[in-house]
């Protein structure tokens, strides 16, 4: 049986991802900086843990620690700011730079000797519109360049695990259709946005035998939005 590794699982996305992925009959590995959320708790097939996952050294010694092969890895931590220029200073480029981009370089680098020494191993990312975008960016700079580079990542994983049967996707969301976003978009037609049911259900897809087939994909989920 093969597990997964997935990040920010106590998230909307993360738990939609657990969830999808249990039920199709992986055992995972749910990982967040937050407590475990309470379905997890001793869920059969489902291991948690608690880690900070800026913090490189850490990630490294929990990836070191493992007692199990990792076959693939979900990442799902990330979070949003607005502000256009006049907006964005240095302080808010260093907060999205390491909630979005940090804690999947910290994964990434630590699973890559682990994936290269089995031989395999599935990078799942998560990217945003804004950053493929400059009009939907333009008034959230600190976000779209963040995102920005876990599209370079995944280039880059891509790039050094080609012959090395390691390689990585990134699923591109729209708006997603959770509690929070509906709260400060109240007037939106919600029908439009993707949901996180609808994003765990393809990245169940990506990591099936056809799916895993896929090479420097990137995945526009934008529905009608």
């Amino acid at each position: 049986m093969k597990t997964i590794l997935v990040t920010g699982a106590s998230g909307n996305l993360g738990r939609a991802v657990v969830k999808k992925l249990r039920n199709s009959g992986y055992d995972i590995l749910a990982v967040d900086a937050t407590p475990p959320a309470q379905e997890f708790i001793n869920a059969e097939g489902i291991t948690t843990a608690q880690l900070d996952l800026g913090d490189e050294n850490a990630v490294a010694e929990f990836i070191s620690g493992l007692e199990v092969e990792v076959n693939g890895a979900i990442l799902t931590v990330g979070g949003f700011a607005m502000g256009d220029f006049d907006e964005t200073n240095g302080e808010n480029i260093r907060s999205m730079f390491q909630l979005n981009f940090q804690t999947a370089f910290n994964c990434v680098k630590a699973l890559l000797p682990v994936f290269e020494k089995q031989a395999s191993g599935q990078f799942i990312l998560i990217g945003a519109r804004p950053a493929l975008d400059p009009k939907a960016g333009k008034n959230m700079i600190a976000y779209a360049l963040s995102k920005k580079l876990v599209f370079g990542l995944s280039e880059l994983i891509n790039a050094h695990g080609k012959v090395k049967h390691i390689h990585s996707t990134v699923i591109v969301p729209s708006t997603i259709d959770t509690a929070a976003n509906r709260k400060s978009m109240p007037e939106a037609d919600f029908s439009k946005w993707v949901t996180s049911d609808a994003i765990a259900e393809t990245i169940d897809f990506l990591l099936s035998g056809a799916g895993s087939q896929i090479r420097e994909g990137v995945v526009k989920m934008y529905n009608e939005a």
